[in-house]
């Protein structure tokens, strides 16, 4: 095998290592988020333990065959990085409104739910069916993250609304 060190470092290698490693780490971080679900999966969290005990010496190995001088220069923008998932931008307009999507921050769409469910579903008193054809409740499961109940009973968010008014009473 000839002496890999002396290969030149081309600057896609450089970025496709750089996320070979982001993974490797990612893997790290993850385990302990993941593991309850992974071992819900037959060879699941064998096959994870797998990739995650191969990335690190592969991502080690690797960084020894770039050239000398510029290990230690890749060794800390390696050990900076940090790893993040991004959704490609729309190819064009959407042919419709409804299948346009917008990315919001989390605490600025928990602040909207909050003050449209304090304005308009503090007093609701819908059940059942009515909740079915409420559509503030059909544009709010549209935003929420989470899973709603199945409509019977009280609205979710009139009780959202009515807790987070409880609780603030308290305080002063």
């Amino acid at each position: 095998m000839a002496n890999n060190t002396e290969l030149r470092l081309r600057y896609g290698e450089l970025q496709a290592f750089l996320l070979l490693a982001g993974f490797s780490d990612a893997l790290i971080r993850g385990e302990p988020l993941l593991e309850e679900r992974l071992r819900l999966i037959p060879g699941g969290w064998r096959d994870f333990r797998l990739m995650r005990a191969k990335g690190e010496p592969l991502v080690r190995a690797l960084h020894q065959t770039f050239p000398k001088n510029k290990r230690d220069a890749v060794f800390a923008e390696w050990k900076r990085l940090e790893v993040s998932v991004d959704p490609k931008p729309p190819l064009g307009l959407p042919q419709r409104e409804k299948e346009a999507h917008v990315v919001v921050p989390l605490d600025a769409l928990e602040e909207l739910v909050d003050v449209v469910t304090d304005w308009e579903c503090t007093t609701c008193m819908l059940d059942g069916k009515q909740q079915k054809a409420c559509k503030l409740r059909k544009r709010l499961e549209s935003l929420y993250l989470y899973d709603l109940p199945e409509p019977g009973g009280l609205c979710p968010f009139a009780l959202r609304s009515r807790r987070a008014a409880w609780e603030g009473a308290g305080q002063g």
